[in-house]
């Protein structure tokens, strides 16, 4: 320290002043330490203190903090600069001394200040000086200037920061978890770790995630190692009461009321104390769930999705599903109802490798979301697996032609169904005898075949299969063609019976009801039609007996006195007179629509004699006027005379005119009942006739059979042939034994019919059959056979057949002869009331012609539709490439050949048998034009004849498609219009008789009643332009639109060639037939004819 005076102060004055100031210095050190120690003890105290009342908050924490580094760091140097920096000269001691002792601090400090080099040179003496400074510090040396240190407190304060250190201690020697966490706490407040307490609880969350709208409870539990146990504790959320948690199991459970809105929650136990947030929020629940669906490999499917539908999730059986089940929210974890986990994909929960088996099965899991919040209650998802049902299959059509000719085709409608896919459908038939060889002469028998032949076994079965399928298409359609000669089958019981089959594994063909139809030679057929006109008679006989029995009602109640007639009692038998009218004509409009169709039917017979044919079209003529004539106008009477507002006079006379028109109806349908009965009788006699022929030809047939064999077994006996020999034998002796059984029966037939009608004919027929014994000489015939008796049986088989057809022949000429040799006329003596007889025949043989032809386009539409689903696709256009080809194609080039189809070897066999069929029928066609003399007529036939060949060119190529059926369209309209001018006479006015001709033939067409009424009203305009209505192009009305013909048959086919059949197709090579000289035309005609038969 630099010295202040310049005298020296007495050594002892100077050591006496350090002394105090180092006492000084160290007092208030000491007193600074303490006061630090003091206040860093109590900030740690005091946060110590409050973790136990309380969670200190982080403020006081920090103001604890900051008392505790203040007197570290603020306090002592602050202290030490107050007590050390300002004491250290002895003018700064001496002031600090006077202020404890006044006197003496004021003489130290004079002193000092003499000593001051200033205050030396104002006295001026330095003696003076120095005795004042020794008299000062004689009086000093005898004082302890230590006691002059102003308000010594170290001790004090040593004391006490030792009384709070070892306080501090001994907490901390008790509770050293406690100390040390507040120690933490104390030293780092701006990252404090949790307080500790007594009471110890398990961690719980900030937030608490509770169930929307639900009361729970919530469990706060104490730790493992808590200290104390409080049996209380207490919680209330905010703007709540507080309630009491009681201790139990070691938690204390917390009863959370329904919320809707966030809340808190604050928690107390012991010094324990948890603060939560309560959030309420909706439990997961099930938003939807889908299956990825791997298919049964037989189903050829790709891969699927089903969705889940009213808690339901269907897919076939045998499918593995991969089942994505969505939840309303992000998810934690599921399981399933084992407890396994499952795989979560944010809000979706997979579960794959489900295998679906037979019987239902239910999927049930549960889920927790992100915050902890489980399912109301599990989810159940239930799995159902659909069966592969067997497939459905539809068979229709033919309802009304259950009984059928050997050559009438039948379109038979098949439509197949099936859930997943069918492999197929088709059809299949099943005959009860198959024996056919397809060689029919004109009376239907067919011959055996000879030895060695292929023959069907009995009861041929046969199938079709109508159209392939796919794995995924579930529904088929098709049409199927039967025809009995087309499929070998001979006149029998055939079941017929759809069939379809899916890609099940293990399925079975699935049948449809079975269709039974009868297939009639044409003996039988004509039988079938007599007999069904007979009930047609029976039904018209039974009406007219309740027609007999209205009339004696109607008498009775014109009889009764005045004034009862209109009484309750006669108006309500009036009424029913009127309601039994009108049934009977509802009644005899379905006879006529019967006898209608029974007329088409007969129609397709040949072997049904022109005669009956004609007297059961005018049957049907006298029916058709009686419905809508005198029974109308009777029920009209009975009803106006049963009128309340009509007085009784006027009643009377409408009952007596209603009586009049009612025996006008009785007395008609008997006249119509008559004329049905006669055509019944030629009907029954025409099939006398052609039975008896018909068993001549199958005794002709064992003969030729026989003479086939007589090389082979002549001179042998039965027993020693060879086996096939044997069994052809065999089966000529059956059909022999089947021909005496025929015999047999046209005996007894013939015995009803003489009985019935009186015909002397008949009676003497019958008797010479008898008489001859011919049953008992062809069991002989039977028995030769049998015995290998060949030579023999073969001339008395010719022999019966010769007999046979004598007496077929003494029918016929009686037939013809009871019809005037079958002249004009027939009946009418050329009467303007009816057709001849020839231009009935010319008429019925064009209607069998339309029907024929309408049967060849059928089969025609068929095969070309069976062609067109062996053909392989279109390919696609590549339209890239489009404007060069249009440019390619505008330039000139040579013409390629179109490249000719390829037919299959059954296409070109169909097609060459309707080329054959066609043929035969275009002879038919000249055989008319030879024998007719109307040139309209003529013309129409020849236009007709020149569409028919060109269809036969057409099918010999093997060509069934839209030009094939616009030729034969173009037949069918020809053919009518043929008719139409046969039936107009030379006034341009249908002929008497015809129009019924007509009208059954537009039926036949499908023509609707607009077209004839135009044709009715276009009579007396003729003239000249029916020779033009069926040339060129456009032969007739058909082909404008006034007609069905071309639709009718043909519904329901896909064909584009089809949608537009016109003909365009002329002879390519050689001279039509109409061009020739009409001498060597009617030559070549003959000549081919020949050659047909």
């Amino acid at each position: 320290m630099p010295p202040s005076t310049t005298v020296k102060l007495p050594p002892q004055l100077v050591r006496q002043l350090r002394t105090f100031r180092r006492r000084l210095r160290t007092v208030k050190m000491l007193e600074a330490v303490c006061l630090a120690g003091i206040a860093v003890i109590l900030s740690y105290a005091l946060l110590y203190l409050s973790d136990r009342l309380w969670e200190t908050p982080p403020a006081v924490g920090w103001l604890l903090f900051f008392i505790a580094v203040s007197g570290l760091a603020v306090f002592i140097p602050w202290w030490s600069f107050r007590w050390v920096w300002q004491r250290r000269t002895e003018a700064q001691l001496a002031r600090l001394i006077s202020r404890t002792d006044a006197a003496l601090g004021d003489r130290l400090l004079g002193v000092i200040e003499l000593d001051s080099e200033k205050h030396g040179r104002q006295y001026g003496s330095e003696k003076l000086k120095e005795a004042a400074m020794e008299q000062v510090a004689r009086e000093v040396s005898a004082r302890d200037l230590t006691v002059n240190i102003p308000r010594p407190s170290h001790r004090k304060l040593f004391v006490l920061l030792a009384v709070l250190a070892a306080c501090t201690a001994a907490v901390c020697a008790v509770s050293p978890e406690a100390a040390g966490n507040a120690l933490k706490r104390w030293v780092r407040p701006f990252n404090p770790p949790e307080r500790y307490t007594f009471t110890q609880l398990a961690p719980t969350p900030d937030s608490l995630v509770i169930p929307m709208g639900e009361s729970c409870l919530y469990e706060i539990r104490l730790a493992e190692g808590t200290k104390t146990r409080p049996q209380t504790a207490e919680y209330f959320f905010r703007n709540r009461v507080s309630q009491q948690a009681p201790l139990a199991d070691g938690a204390y459970k917390i009863h959370i009321p329904p919320m809707q809105q966030a809340d808190s929650l604050e928690f107390f136990a012991g010094d324990a104390v948890r603060r939560l947030n309560i959030i309420p929020k909706g439990r997961p629940s099930l938003l939807g769930a889908e299956a990825g669906v791997a298919y049964p490999a037989y189903m050829a499917r790709a891969n699927g999705r089903e969705a889940m539908r009213a808690g339901v999730i269907s897919a076939p059986e045998g499918s593995t599903l991969t089942l994505k089940v969505s939840a309303s929210q992000h998810l934690q974890s599921a399981e399933d109802a084992q407890g396994h986990p499952l795989r979560v994909e944010g809000s979706n929960v997979i579960i794959p490798n489900i295998l679906l088996e037979k019987e239902p099965r239910e999927i049930e899991l549960d889920w927790m979301d992100s915050d902890g919040l489980a399912a109301s209650r599990p989810v159940k998802i239930q799995l159902e697996p659909i069966e592969d049902k067997q497939p459905s299959i539809y068979l229709r059509g033919g309802e009304n032609d259950r009984y059928v000719l050997e050559d009438t085709s039948i379109e038979l409608e098949v439509e197949a169904a099936d859930d997943f896919g069918l492999r197929e459908m088709g059809v299949e038939w099943q005959g009860e005898k198959s024996f056919y060889d397809g060689n029919e002469d004109e009376n239907g028998a067919s011959a055996p075949k000879p030895a060695g032949a292929d023959k069907p076994a009995p009861g041929l079965r046969g199938e079709k299969v109508l159209a392939d399928g796919q794995p995924t298409q579930t529904g088929l359609k098709g049409t199927f063609l039967f025809q009995a000669r087309a499929l070998k089958l001979s006149p029998q019981r055939v079941v017929i019976r759809g069939f379809t089959q899916d890609y099940k594994p293990g399925g079975k063909r699935v049948y449809s009801e079975p269709m039974i139809i009868f297939v009639l030679s044409k003996s039988e057929h004509a039988q079938m039609i007599r007999n069904e006109l007979e009930r047609i008679t029976s039904d018209l006989e039974g009406m007219i007996r309740r027609m007999d029995a209205m009339a004696d009602e109607a008498k009775r109640l014109k009889g009764m006195e005045n004034g009862k007639l209109k009484d309750a009692e006669s108006q309500e038998r009036l009424h029913a007179l009127a309601d039994e009218e009108q049934a009977n004509r509802r009644e005899l409009g379905d006879l006529l629509n019967r006898s209608e169709s029974l007329f088409k039917e007969a129609s397709r017979n040949s072997q049904i004699d022109p005669a009956g044919m004609k007297e059961f079209m005018k049957g049907i003529s006298m029916l058709k006027p009686i419905p809508d004539g005198p029974m109308k106008m009777a029920q009209k009477q009975f009803r106006d005379s049963a009128s309340e507002s009509r007085s009784e006079q006027e009643s009377r006379k409408d009952l007596n005119d209603g009586e009049n028109s009612h025996s006008e109806a009785t007395q008609a349908l008997k006249d119509t009942m008559n004329q049905l009965s006669k055509s019944a009788q030629d009907m029954e006699a025409s099939t006398f006739v052609a039975r008896l022929r018909q068993a001549a030809s199958k005794e002709d047939s064992i003969a030729h059979a026989l003479a086939g064999q007589i090389n082979t077994i002549a001179g042998m006996t039965m027993e020693e042939l060879d086996p096939s020999t044997r069994r052809e034998m065999e089966t000529i002796a059956t059909l022999q034994n089947a021909s005496t059984q025929d015999i047999g029966w046209i005996l007894e037939d013939l015995s009803y019919y003489k009985s019935r009608t009186g015909e002397r004919i008949y009676s003497d027929l019958y008797n010479q059959m008898n008489a001859f014994s011919l049953r008992e000489k062809l069991d002989l015939v039977h028995g030769n056979i049998l015995n290998a008796i060949t030579a023999r049986s073969i001339d008395e088989s010719r022999l019966y057949a010769a007999t046979l057809r004598h007496w077929a022949k003494l029918i016929d000429d009686y037939k013809k002869s009871r019809r005037g040799g079958g002249g004009g006329g027939g009946g009418g003596g050329g009467s303007q009331s009816s057709i001849s007889d020839a231009e009935f025949e010319f008429m019925l043989k064009l209607i069998r012609m339309i029907q024929q032809e309408q049967d060849i386009r059928m089969r025609t539409r068929a095969a070309e539709q069976e062609h067109r689903k062996k053909l392989p696709p279109p390919c696609p256009m590549n339209t890239a490439n489009f404007p060069a080809m249009i440019l390619a194609l505008s330039l000139p080039c040579a013409a390629a050949p179109a490249p000719a189809p390829e037919y299959s070897a059954k296409h070109r066999e169909t097609a060459s048998k309707l080329a054959v069929q066609q043929d035969e029928l275009q002879a038919d066609t000249s055989d008319l034009i030879l024998g007719e003399t109307n040139e309209e007529v003529v013309d129409l036939l020849k236009k007709c004849r020149h569409a028919m060949n060109d269809a036969v060119d057409l099918l010999e190529v093997y060509n069934t498609g839209g030009q094939t059926l616009a030729a034969q369209s173009d037949v069918i309209e020809l053919i009518y219009q043929a008719a139409k001018a046969k039936m107009t006479g030379a006034d341009g006015r249908p002929k008497p008789g015809g129009r019924a001709l007509m009208d059954m033939l537009r039926q036949l067409l499908g023509m609707d009643s607009d077209s004839q009424s135009a044709e009715q009203q276009e009579g007396n305009g003729k003239g000249q332009e029916g020779s033009q209505r069926g040339s060129g192009n456009n032969p007739g009305r058909g082909a404008n639109g006034k007609s069905n013909m071309a639709s009718s048959q043909d519904k329901g086919v896909s064909n584009p060639d089809t949608a537009a059949e016109t003909r365009s197709v002329p002879k390519s090579t050689g001279m039509s037939a109409d061009d020739m000289p009409s001498e060597f035309r009617k030559a070549l005609d003959a000549y081919n004819k020949t050659l047909q038969k």
